[in-house]
């Protein structure tokens, strides 16, 4: 049985249980998921400061979130601060709440349950525990390199301390996220429980035991010393500046450079941390890929606007484009026939389709799995139970208008028949069908496979809801989809301004 600590606050429900032990579930109100806002974060120095003052047998830091711990701080906040003067003293305020709960004299837990994202890594890091549950949704990661800056809640001290100088360091210069059970292999974890077990009781028995966190040892340790350290740095840098000019791109050689210069003292490395990234924060380079990041955002909400699922797609004609959107296709889990004049002409896109498997799909199984998704049809017969039909045959109007004459009535009255063109108009194109606001165009970009983007293009007299189905498509595909009328170059300006 668990009471309510009387504190009153909004983004946090705070109890403690017939145990002492105190509880602390991040629960942001008005947001389906936690990020750490500064009122969310004023609330925390409350949470820290009634332990301090109550004593508590343990204090447990958890998420109210279902499938969710914290996805770090609130970007929307970032553009509020005009000079790195009051960034590095908000950060500063952090540094300093976060110190307290990890200085608590009582034995601290984070228990993680779904994301667990930059600034909530850097929450979690400073407990005296970390437990997280292991499914498939759970992961962690500090991702703020894709935003311009690095951790600045403590990260580049804690994650180093926790797994290691190159190991932390390359989490930061990176952002990739970990499942559940590389985080714990890798140190970052303490502790796993299955999705048959409760976080709850793993963590009440972590607090009656007074578990203590693993820091790094051994090699991993070793990175951490001076003299490793120097060498590391310098190969890092190199290989970063392989993919990354340092002008355009400072984050990860500040993080690196912070790391290599006051690794030996911890206060002086939490100051370095606060002092560079507040310029980053500030810089042009942070504040356009922030305008990048919202925009994304916007693009993928279009995609949500329908509930379109898609099992099968079915590509006409198999060169460099169509071969290559069918395959990509394949990698999301679709079933795709892939059709052309004969089968030699489809051949090269299977050859290619298999290596772009092996590529992103690493394991046997899932390959052998990819390439039975992966159809050749010279006879046309999966446009009868496509979900979506795209063409993407050569850029001849009387062709495409009368393979549409063809497609139109053995296509499910459900699916999208679209076009990859993007040089010739859809009212041109769609004059001879049945029920012309139904084509919309699928432009997709070159190399399929690294291009994010698709135009989702519409006619003049193109049905509203095939538009929003077309985006909810390419929102399956994990791609970006770009909502334009057929002007010449509006996505090449687009694409420019970024």
């Amino acid at each position: 049985m668990q009471r309510d600590s009387g504190l009153g606050l909004t983004h946090w429900r705070v109890s403690v249980d017939n145990q002492g032990i105190l509880w602390a579930a991040c629960d942001r109100e008005g947001e389906s998921t936690n990020a750490l806002s500064e009122p969310l974060l004023e609330e925390l120095e409350k949470v820290v400061a009634h332990a301090e003052s109550t004593a508590p047998v343990g204090l447990v830091i958890k998420s109210a979130k279902p499938g969710s711990f914290i996805l770090g701080a609130d970007i929307k906040e970032f553009d509020a601060y005009a000079d790195a003067e009051s960034v590095e003293k908000k950060i500063l305020e952090v540094h300093a709440i976060f110190s307290r709960l990890e200085n608590l004299s009582c034995p601290t837990v984070a228990t993680v349950h779904g994301f667990c994202l930059g600034g909530g890594l850097e929450l979690a890091l400073t407990c005296d525990y970390l437990i997280a549950m292991n499914v498939p949704e759970t992961r962690l990661g500090v991702p703020e390199v894709k935003l311009g800056i690095f951790p600045a809640f403590g990260g580049t001290v804690r994650l180093t301390e926790r797994v290691g100088g190159m190991e932390g360091i390359q989490l930061i210069l990176t952002g990739r996220m970990l499942r559940a059970t590389a985080a714990r292999k890798m140190g970052l974890v303490d502790e796993l429980v299955d999705e048959f077990s409760n976080l709850d009781w793993a963590a009440r028995r972590a607090i009656h035991q007074g578990r203590k966190k693993r820091l790094a040892k051994g090699k991993a340790a070793l990175t951490n010393t001076r003299a490793v350290r120097m060498g590391l740095a310098a190969l890092m840098r190199n290989k970063t500046a392989e993919k990354a000019n340092p002008d355009h791109y400072p984050a990860p050689f500040k993080a690196i450079d912070i790391w290599e210069e006051h690794r030996d003292n911890r206060t002086s490395m939490f100051k370095a941390e606060a002092q560079e990234a507040s310029q980053l924060m500030v810089g042009e380079v942070s504040k356009n890929l922030r305008r990048i990041f919202f925009l994304t955002e916007r693009m993928k909400g279009l995609g949500k606007a329908k509930n379109f699922k898609v099992r099968r797609v079915h590509v006409i004609g198999a060169g460099v484009m169509g071969g290559d959107i069918a395959a990509w296709c394949v990698v999301q889990g679709m079933e795709v026939t892939l059709q052309d004049r004969e089968l030699k002409a489809i051949e090269p896109a299977l050859k290619r389709a298999s290596s772009l498997f092996k590529r992103r799909l690493k394991q046997r199984s899932d390959v052998v799995a990819a390439e039975g998704r992966l159809t050749a049809d010279v006879d046309g017969d999966g446009a009868t139970r496509a979900d979506v039909v795209i063409e993407a045959i050569y850029e001849d109007l009387d062709a495409k208008r009368a393979l549409y004459a063809e497609l139109e009535p053995k296509m499910p009255a459900h699916a999208i028949l679209a076009t990859n063109t993007s040089a010739l108009p859809l009212e041109d194109l769609a004059k001879e069908l049945k029920d012309p606001s139904r084509l919309i165009g699928l432009h997709f970009f070159n190399p399929v496979a690294k291009m994010p983007l698709v135009e989702v293009i519409h006619g003049v007299d193109t049905n509203d809801d095939w538009v929003t189905k077309g985006c909810a498509f390419c929102s399956v595909r994990t791609c970006l989809p770009l909502n334009v009328h057929p002007v010449g170059q509006r996505v090449h300006a687009f694409l420019g301004a970024l």
